[in-house]
């Protein structure tokens, strides 16, 4: 790498940073920690709600799934664009747990069950995440250690010692820094930043990309390939295995029956000042 693609990686870094610490002073109770207020407008929402997950994690299996099953998986993934758009203008969930006034998943499970139920799914919780930040960090370190050029280990103290393992603990380190700082507030403002930027890197991604290859090296490429197993035409490609119609459909049912179920969105889900300010951001 370059110093000027060390520059490009630094200073956004250095400006999510700064804004953690300047959103200190914002966080003066549990409710500012836990659920943002909950102050959260409709924009600010909708940025740094679909910046959350995005990560080198993400993009690792995008590129996996791309590999597996081209341009038809995105041809397919339309049919989830109105079942979501519904999902999001009839405020499903979002009315009813916002009546409960719970501002966690956990308070709504003692609200809703009991207490026992709470501490178990708790336990699970705790349990999952390990596990979670156990292989998401690892993959996300082992692609920048590629991607920065990095020797795949290095010798300390006698020890070989391979080089994500520092380096996801720089990025567990620098989540926790952003967490602890100021809640949900600083959370909020950083993935809305985040967001707002990744915009911008990503249209100068496609222009390189388009710039690069040519589409008939595309269609070359992917277009090579037996009957039934198309990676161009998605009508021609239920010989596929893996990522294909049917694997939309399942994964289709299991957002819409999860919706604001998942733990590491969860604090999203009390951050909106009103529950229409939440449907909106959704949508």
């Amino acid at each position: 790498m370059h110093p000027l693609d060390w520059l490009f990686l630094a200073l956004p870094l250095a400006l999510v940073l700064f804004i953690g610490v300047l959103t200190q002073k914002y966080m003066r109770s549990v409710a500012d920690f836990l659920s943002g207020g909950p102050l959260a407008g409709p924009y600010l929402l909708a940025v740094a709600k679909g910046e959350m997950p995005a990560g080198a994690f993400v993009f690792v299996a995008s590129f996996e799934v791309i590999s597996r099953a081209g341009f038809t998986i995105t041809w397919w993934n339309w049919i989830t664009v109105p079942v979501g758009l519904m999902v999001a203008i009839f405020g499903f969930v979002v009315y009813r747990y916002r009546e409960t006034r719970a501002m966690t998943l956990a308070q709504f499970f003692e609200l809703r069950y009991s207490k026992n139920f709470r501490v178990f799914t708790g336990v699970l919780g705790f349990c999952a995440g390990i596990v979670n930040f156990g292989i998401i960090p690892a993959v996300g370190a082992r692609c920048m250690v590629f991607f920065f050029g990095f020797p795949s280990h290095f010798s300390a103290f006698a020890l070989d010692i391979p080089t994500y393992i520092p380096l996801m603990a720089v990025f567990l380190g620098i989540a926790l820094f952003l967490t602890l700082s100021g809640g949900l507030i600083t959370l909020m403002i950083t993935d809305c930043v985040e967001g707002i930027m990744s915009q911008l890197f990503y249209l100068v991604i496609i222009a390189a990309l388009l710039l690069m290859f040519t589409w008939g090296e595309i269609s070359h490429v992917l277009g090579n390939r037996p009957t039934g197993q198309s990676l161009l035409n998605p009508f021609d490609s239920m010989g596929l295995k893996d990522f294909n119609l049917w694997y939309v459909l399942m994964s289709l049912f299991v957002t819409v029956y999860g919706t604001m179920a998942w733990q590491n969105a969860s604090a999203y889900n009390s951050a909106a000042i009103s529950p229409h300010a939440s449907v909106m951001g959704g949508i």
